[in-house]
């Protein structure tokens, strides 16, 4: 079930989005380049790894953190090394490698206790509880905050404690521990004050109103609540107008003044800044208030948008319950045909729940032994001091003994080293200026490389662009599509377009794949828009022959005879006259309709220059209800997979979608995905792949 929206601030230690030392992105790679100085380059590649590319690219971050620690240890500086260790952990907290986030803290707070370095262990200690909290593992979480507690010293930022003292009073909280929540809270709120920070202030006395409400004590809620109001102003940033809005919504909610309830919550539902997850819990909040005030017609608009991003994002609870309480919302206008889909569709979601938890309780699992494994470790540790520390005495008496005996040879030593320096200094000299020319050219290198992938990731965005959104097209069609180039970037594409009464839909594959498919499927998409928008075209067959016309000029302005283009499977659906037109290049269509299989061929032609082109044939094709038509390239048959590692082939996949027929368009989609890795196993995919679904 969703939980309703409670005031929380997770705080990873100094948390930025821009870079600690104010230089952008871009300043920093050229300083990267720039710089000759090691300490330089450490601070640069840590500043690249968080908070530059930690959040949004946390990839790349992991990179640099990984040369960050390379050179500090080659240069023995362990300062900046614990630092390394700290923000590569934060990157991979933000990937989701908890197991590894722990790791990198562990270190970075043994090195900072190495060197006594105070600040260091107060923030690794912090981040070990995020990381715990964030796993649902409170008592662990709450062991690191106190312990991070005993570090602070008068030097210590007081927001800095504050957000600690904050993160313990959320812990208690949460465990019905309100007497030791409401005192850390408290402190809390004192150290904002000593920090003079006001937005935090507001979000703490949210936080506390939140708790008098735990505690049925609904004066003390509201108190807190005034508090908050009172320290809004035209400064205060939108987190904590937020904040206030869903805090307030959550009070009127309490005392049973819906209305009211409903009010704020509207006030903050558009905010920009929201996580998706925090927009699901704004949307929830409002359809529940509406439904509580019998507008159920206005909670199911709220419902579904929240169904529709929970279903973006996977997250099979919040699926689970939307999709109940919706299916009660159109039982009780009466649409059983509804009621039945969203009913079947929250038992999937049911299930796909239960084992969504079982994997988290497992990692869970995993968390808490490493975490008990650790304790017993250090114990361990602390008695093998105790027990070192005698035998030390001891090997210090004989080494006495024995330094007397080696100054002698040591001296003798010293001579020959002095000697072979001399004789070895010159050359060395020479391989180390070499070596350290190399390793900048290496640097350069996989600069350039981290900005290629960069520049095709932009370029899977532009490419993404002229991709139709299916929301929109869900918007006049059942529909769904299965997409999945081989590369970041592919040839194949699908396209949509509404012509007066005509919808207008197309899968094309063109000629190679990667950046020159991508490339290629931008000149066809225009080429297919142009016909349909500027000639009015509505036969697929016409469209296809005036796509080919403008695929030729467009290709061969500078008269170099290029016969790429693409083949394609575009339909013309008349909803109205229950009638679709199609024409075909090289890939045909299927039909299922009543248990019924039909396949009408393609022409055996492309779309583009070719000896033998002949005009296009357009089929028609009167359908019923329930009738589900595929348009595919052939990426999915052409894949080698299964036991024998051979092609799937058009026969099976015909076969697989024959036992789909009662799912819908999106679940089909899922199907095919499924079928498709499973086939694939550890191969290469061969090719981009798209096979779209309408049904009808």
């Amino acid at each position: 079930m969703i939980q309703k929206f409670v005031i929380v601030l997770l705080f990873l230690i100094s948390q930025s989005a821009r870079s600690q030392s104010g230089f952008s992105k871009e300043q920093l790679l050229h300083a990267l380049v720039e710089s000759q100085k090691d300490s330089s380059l450490i601070d640069i590649y840590n500043e690249l790894t968080w908070p530059v590319y930690s959040y949004d690219q946390p990839d790349s971050a992991v990179y640099y953190g990984q040369l960050a620690i390379g050179l500090a240890t080659k240069i023995n500086d362990v300062k900046r090394l614990s630092i390394a260790h700290r923000r590569i952990g934060i990157a991979y907290i933000n990937k989701d490698q908890f197991k590894k986030a722990i790791s990198h803290q562990q270190e970075s707070y043994a090195l900072s206790e190495k060197i006594n370095f105070q600040e260091g262990k107060l923030k690794a200690l912090n981040n070990l509880g995020v990381i715990y909290l964030n796993n649902e593992l409170l008592n662990k979480a709450l062991a690191y905050f106190l312990k991070s507690l005993k570090i602070v010293v008068k030097t210590t930022d007081p927001a800095v404690v504050s957000n600690i003292y904050n993160n313990c009073g959320l812990i208690y909280n949460k465990t019905s521990d309100y007497k030791s929540a409401g005192l850390s809270f408290t402190k809390a709120k004192y150290y904002a004050k000593l920090a003079n920070n006001t937005d935090q202030q507001v979000i703490i006395n949210c936080s506390l109103s939140s708790l008098f409400q735990n505690l049925n004590q609904a004066d003390s809620a509201k108190f807190f609540l005034d508090e908050a109001e009172k320290m809004l102003d035209s400064n205060s940033t939108i987190r904590a107008r937020r904040s206030y809005c869903l805090a307030k919504g959550l009070y009127y909610s309490f005392i049973k003044q819906h209305q009211r309830a409903l009010e704020s919550f509207l006030e903050c539902k558009d905010d920009p800044s929201m996580t998706a997850n925090e927009r699901i819990t704004a949307l929830f909040n409002v359809a529940e208030q509406y439904k509580k005030v019998n507008q159920p017609a206005k909670a199911i608009v709220f419902f579904e948008e929240a169904y529709a991003l929970s279903l973006k994002a996977k997250t099979y609870n919040n699926l689970m319950y939307l999709s109940h309480e919706l299916a009660e919302l159109y039982e009780s206008k009466g649409d059983s045909k509804k009621f039945a889909q969203l009913i079947k569709l929250h038992i999937n979601y049911r299930d796909s729940n239960e084992k969504y938890i079982k994997i988290q309780q497992i990692r869970q699992q995993q968390l808490e032994f490493d975490y008990e494994l650790k304790q017993v470790a250090d114990s361990l540790k602390f008695v093998q001091k105790e027990q070192m520390k005698d035998i030390e005495l001891q090997v210090v008496e004989a080494k006495l003994n024995k330094e007397k005996s080696f100054k002698v040879m040591l001296l003798l030593l010293l001579v020959l080293l002095i000697i072979f320096s001399v004789f070895i200094y010159n050359r060395f000299f020479v391989i180390s200026k070499q070596n350290k020319i190399i390793e900048q050219q290496k640097q350069m290198v996989e600069l350039k490389n981290h900005e290629i992938l960069d520049s095709i990731n932009y370029a899977k965005r532009l490419q993404s662009a002229i991709l139709p959104q299916k929301e929109n097209i869900r918007q006049f069609l059942n529909f769904d599509i299965f997409y999945l180039p081989k590369d970041i970037i592919g040839g194949d594409f699908y396209f949509f377009e509404k012509h007066g009464e005509y919808l207008i839909l197309a899968v094309g594959d063109c000629t190679g794949h990667g950046i020159p498919g991508a490339i290629m499927s931008v000149v066809c998409h225009q080429a297919l828009l142009k016909a349909i928008k500027e000639h009015h075209l509505v036969d697929p067959g016409a469209i296809l022959v005036k796509a080919r016309e403008l695929i030729i000029d467009q290709l061969n302005a500078s008269h170099q005879n290029i016969k790429d283009g693409m083949d394609c499977s575009i339909v013309v659906i008349d909803k109205s006259k229950r009638q679709i037109k199609w024409a075909g290049a090289n890939n045909p269509l299927w039909i299922f309709s009543n248990n019924q299989f039909k396949e009408i061929k393609a022409d055996k032609q492309p779309v583009a220059l070719y000896e033998n082109a002949k005009e296009f044939t357009s089929h028609e094709y009167q359908y019923e209800a329930n009738t589900n038509i595929y348009l595919f390239t052939d990426g999915y048959a052409d894949q080698f997979g299964g036991e024998k590692g051979k092609k799937l082939k058009l026969k099976q996949l015909k076969e697989y979608l024959s036992s789909l027929q009662n799912l819908s368009p999106e679940q089909q989609s899922v199907c095919l995905k499924e079928k498709f890795i499973a086939w694939k196993g550890e191969l290469d995919q061969v090719d981009d792949v798209a096979v779209a679904i309408i049904s009808v």
